[in-house]
């Protein structure tokens, strides 16, 4: 485990680029904890101001995520940083 793994945080190598590659902060929902399989939606906080729906869609490759089951956190009309992502 790399010395900048904390808990609450999952490795997200290259995933958004360079700022996104230490880590990304995921909800307590967490993916680690029996959420296979499972529908839902999870909360992401941390990902860079620039990620689009498919940057997050990509990072997410291999899960089954609904049709417009992304949706860009936004606070006065800018990005906020997080995101929601609802599994199918």
């Amino acid at each position: 485990v790399p010395q900048y793994a904390q808990p609450g945080y999952m490795g997200a190598p290259n995933a958004f680029g360079p700022p996104m590659q230490h880590h990304m902060q995921v909800g307590a929902a967490g993916m680690a904890h029996g959420g296979v399989g499972k529908s839902g939606t999870l909360r992401i906080r941390g990902i860079p101001f620039r990620a689009t729906v498919d940057d997050v869609f990509r990072f997410f490759s291999g899960f089954q995520i609904m049709p417009g089951g992304i949706v860009i956190g936004q606070r006065d009309g800018r990005p906020s940083g997080e995101a929601w992502v609802t599994f199918a």
